[in-house]
């Protein structure tokens, strides 16, 4: 999962919950919204595979600690 900014979201017209098509275009990681999407077929994963994702991706904790604190200190 990842979180798509408010602005982009907005312009997509993506919801809370809302699927969405990621593609690799050359160097460029593409998200479509799926009512823009031309694709009928959509890969869906179960809460377990969902789960098993999140659990892959974390950050280490003082790497985590060290983005947190880059980014409360970029929005002030």
């Amino acid at each position: 999962m990842i979180t798509i900014p408010k602005e982009f979201r907005e312009q997509l017209g993506l919801e809370e919950g809302d699927v969405a098509k990621a593609k690799i275009e050359g160097d460029n990681l593409v998200i479509q919204s799926r009512k823009v999407a031309q694709y009928t077929e959509y890969r869906t994963f179960s809460k377990s595979q969902i789960d098993e994702f999140v659990k892959e991706d974390q950050l280490p904790q003082p790497l985590a600690t060290e983005v947190q604190k880059r980014w409360v200190n970029k929005m002030k």
